[in-house]
């Protein structure tokens, strides 16, 4: 209004003897009274004055609405030329428009940062963990008696990183990781974390799935193997890509450690075995601890391979077995040439 009536920009006036700035400061400062465009009284009838005043409140409850001032400008017309209330209407239209428009876009974009923010929390978090987070729970420990957990490692990943750039080794695990977790995804597993070229998953938390854990990871160590059998690595197309892969059953305790980046931990004896368990496997093979085996062999399901009673360091000696394959699974998985790996057995057969 002020523009139409004075033929002016906004605060018109006022720039003649304040800078723009200085005008932002008085506006911002909120002193009373509060600094509002100068109008001069003999521009115009008394009741655009007022209009002009109510529209300003500094209390946005207390302006009027679009169609409030709509009505006003009517009953004022009068007194003016028809095209100026016309131009008036007008332009209130257009910025109502504009403003419901803006008010859309910001609602969409809100909504996008809050999508991509679950995301995000969903992605370090199990889902109901992060819905917990979310609401403002807290969450407790929990101990599971019997979940099942994988751990993998790139074989020779220590020269594999000395012949290539960080930034191959980047893409060369991000590849790789990408397909694992796509396989993760398609299962009731969780991916706990990846250290480097450790991948560690679970199954049987923080919903419990009574004994399908086992089968899970099972069915997961197979189609990774099979995906890193025939992996080839960008540049060293040469180089065969070999992993090693440990599973073990047993209970855990879980809970959300920190505030600023909160991870879903797992601790308990059963962590530290099936880590052992994948350092002492072999090249593209799935070594499974005899709890796993246990599980899998009332299945009738899969085949396993006993590779006799091994030590690990700090635990007694345990029967372990590789796990060959499942009954129905067609992939194409590495050759089983049990003569080839080193066994530390007590008896093997």
């Amino acid at each position: 209004m002020q523009e139409v009536l004075l033929n002016q920009i906004p605060f018109g006036i006022d720039l003649e003897m304040f800078t723009a700035h200085e005008i932002m400061e008085k506006v911002q400062s909120k002193q009373k009274p509060y600094f509002r465009p100068t109008v001069p009284a003999a521009c115009c009838n008394k009741n655009w004055i007022n209009l002009m005043n109510d529209a300003w409140e500094e209390d946005p409850f207390q302006r009027p609405t679009f169609r409030v001032i709509t009505r006003r400008l009517k009953r004022m017309g009068g007194n003016v030329s028809d095209n100026m209330v016309e131009k008036l209407m007008t332009m209130l239209e257009l910025y109502a428009s504009h403003l419901e428009e803006l008010v859309h876009q910001r609602t969409q974009q809100a909504d996008a940062e809050r999508e991509r923010a679950a995301q995000l929390l969903y992605s370090i978090l199990p889902p109901i963990v992060a819905d917990g987070l979310k609401q403002g729970k807290t969450i407790p420990a929990e101990n599971f008696k019997s979940i099942t957990m994988f751990a993998s490692d790139i074989v020779g990943f220590t020269k594999l990183s000395a012949a290539s750039t960080p930034l191959q080794i980047v893409e060369l695990l991000g590849q790789l990781y990408l397909e694992f977790d796509s396989i993760v995804d398609r299962h009731d597993a969780y991916k706990v974390e990846t250290i480097g070229d450790a991948y560690i998953i679970a199954s049987g938390l923080p919903i419990p799935n009574e004994s399908k854990h086992a089968l899970e990871i099972a069915d997961i160590a197979l189609e990774v193997l099979s995906y890193s059998f025939s992996f080839v690595i960008k540049h060293l197309p040469e180089k065969p890509l070999q992993i090693r892969i440990g599973l073990h059953t047993g209970s855990v305790v879980t809970g959300v450690v920190g505030v600023k980046m909160p991870r879903y931990c797992l601790f308990g004896e059963t962590v530290t075995i099936t880590t052992k368990m994948e350092s002492n496997s072999v090249a593209n093979y799935i070594h499974a601890s005899q709890k796993t085996a246990e599980i899998l062999q009332e299945t009738n399901k899969y085949k396993l391979y006993s590779r006799g009673r091994i030590k690990l360091k700090g635990q007694k000696p345990m029967e372990t077995f590789f796990l060959l394959g499942k009954k129905g699974m067609d992939i194409p998985l590495p050759p089983f040439t049990p003569e080839e790996f080193p066994l530390t057995t007590e008896s093997g057969h």
